[in-house]
C-alpha cells in the first residue's frame, strides 16, 4: 500500500518520480490505520473479512485532521485521485470480479500520469496470484521505464524479478531505454537476454553493461528488424525471430502495416477474428512481446531501429518481437 501511496502522490523530479519523506510515510502509517479502525479492521483476524476501507476513506482522515497535521499537502494531491480530475478508479470500490478464469487489465485509455499507478497495481495483482498458488504463470512488463521512472516501482520490480522463479512466476520485463537497467539488479538476475539493434546513443551503455566483444558491438549496430543478439548463461548466438503473419500483426506498432493487411484480407476469418477483439482499429494496441521462457525465468528489455536486412546465419526461434526493442530473460540467478 505504501509503494502504491507513493507513486501516486510523490512530487515529481527532473530525473522522473521522485520519493515521500519520512515525515509523510508516518502520517500516511497512521492515517491507514485509522482508516481501517473506522471500518472495524483491526490486527484480530476476525475482521479481516470486513470490506477494507476505500481511498476516500483514507483522504476524509487526512482532511479532518485525525492523525496530526499534514504541512506538506498529502490530502490535496490525494484529492485528485478521488475528487478531481483523476478521480474514477480510486474514488469507488473495485466493480471487476478477479476471481474468474481470464481477468484482462486494459491501460491502453490511462492517462499518462495513471499508467504507471495501473501498471504497478496489475503487476502486483499477478505477483500476488503467483504468491498464493502453485500454478505456473507469465508476467510480462511492456514499458518498464513508466515503472521504473519511481524509486518505489524500481525496488518492487527488481524485488519481483528476484524472487519470482520461487512461486511458479516467470517474468519479462520489456523497455527501449537502457540506461533504466544499469544500476538496477534486474539484468544481473536474468538467465537470458535479447538485445536488438542498437542506435549511437545507446550501443556504448550497452556494450559495458553486456560485456560485448567488438564484432558483437559492431553486430547490434547493423541488425535488421526481427533478429537479435540473444545471450544466455556463456552462449551468445545472432537469432532471427520468426512469427506467423496474426502474430506479427498482434505484436506490430507499424499502422500502415495494419492498414494495408485489412485492405487485402477484408472479410476473411482472421480479419473478422481480430476486428472483433478490436486490434484492428486506426492505433495499434499493441505494444508487447511474446516470448517463451520456462516458468522458472523472468526477463528484460532495450531499443533499436529499423534497417535493411541482410543474409546472416541464425537459428529460427518460434515468437515474434517488436521492432526496435531488446529483451532479457532471467531467473536463473539470485538469491
Amino acid at each position: 500500500m505504501h509503494t502504491l501511496l507513493e507513486i501516486m502522490l510523490a512530487n515529481r523530479t527532473p530525473d522522473g518520480g521522485g520519493t515521500l519523506d519520512s515525515s509523510e510515510h508516518g502520517l500516511l502509517d497512521r492515517a491507514l490505520y485509522e482508516a481501517y479502525r473506522k471500518v472495524g479492521i483491526s490486527k484480530e483476524p476476525q475482521t479481516h473479512t470486513r470490506p477494507a476501507p476505500l481511498m476516500r476513506d483514507l483522504y476524509e482522515v487526512l482532511e479532518k485532521g485525525d492523525c496530526g497535521p499534514d504541512p506538506t499537502g498529502l490530502k490535496q494531491r490525494l484529492r485528485r485521485y478521488v475528487k478531481g480530475s483523476l478521480a474514477g478508479l480510486f474514488d469507488g470500490a473495485t466493480n471487476v470480479s478477479l476471481d474468474r478464469m481470464i481477468v484482462t487489465f486494459d491501460l491502453y485509455d490511462l492517462s499518462t500520469e495513471l499508467r504507471p499507478i495501473g501498471l504497478f497495481l496489475v503487476s502486483n495483482f499477478v505477483w500476488t496470484q503467483s504468491f498464493q498458488s502453485s500454478i505456473p504463470r507469465q508476467l510480462i512488463v511492456d514499458e518498464a521505464a513508466t515503472l521504473m521512472d519511481y524509486k518505489s516501482g524500481a525496488v518492487f520490480l527488481e524485488d519481483l524479478v528476484r524472487r519470482a522463479r520461487k512461486y511458479y512466476l516467470g517474468v519479462t520485463v520489456i523497455s527501449q531505454h537502457p540506461r533504466i537497467f544499469q544500476d538496477s539488479a534486474i539484468p544481473a538476475n536474468c538467465a537470458t537476454h535479447v538485445l536488438m539493434r542498437q542506435d549511437a546513443t545507446s550501443v556504448d551503455l550497452v556494450e559495458g553493461m553486456f560485456k560485448l566483444s567488438t564484432r558483437e558491438v559492431q553486430l547490434l549496430r547493423r541488425l535488421p528488424v526481427g533478429e537479435a543478439l540473444l545471450l544466455t548463461s556463456e552462449k551468445r548466438l545472432h537469432v532471427r525471430f520468426e512469427a506467423s503473419e496474426v502474430e506479427h500483426l498482434l505484436a506490430t506498432t507499424d499502422r500502415r502495416e495494419i492498414t494495408s493487411w485489412s485492405r487485402q484480407h477484408a472479410g476473411s476469418v482472421s480479419y473478422d477474428l481480430l476486428r472483433e477483439l478490436n486490434l484492428l482499429q486506426e492505433e495499434s494496441r499493441s505494444e508487447l512481446l511474446i516470448t517463451a521462457p520456462s516458468t522458472q525465468e523472468s526477463a528484460g528489455v532495450v531499443p533499436g531501429e529499423d534497417a535493411e536486412e541482410a543474409p546472416l546465419p541464425y537459428p529460427q526461434l518460434p515468437f515474434p518481437t517488436p521492432r526496435d526493442s531488446f529483451a532479457l530473460f532471467s531467473g536463473e540467478r539470485g538469491e
